[in-house]
């Protein structure tokens, strides 16, 4: 699920814009807020899109890697 915070950002930029840039519907993006997380494989592609790092779309998956 996508965090408040990182879905204030999404909507700035436009669910439509972002779901046609990706190649997928807003029911898509609209169930990665609600119910499912992102999927793994989309979260590069998300952020070249949005220009949101990927960490904040999967926290867990990013926690154990120090940042510089």
């Amino acid at each position: 699920m996508i965090a408040e915070n990182v879905w204030h950002r999404l909507k700035k930029i436009g669910i439509a814009s972002i779901a046609r840039d990706m190649g997928i519907t807003k029911a898509n993006i609209y169930r990665w807020r609600n119910s499912t997380p992102v999927p793994d494989g989309r979260l590069l592609e998300l952020e070249k899109v949005t220009g949101v790092p990927r960490h904040l779309f999967k926290p867990e998956l990013f926690d154990r890697y120090t940042r510089w």
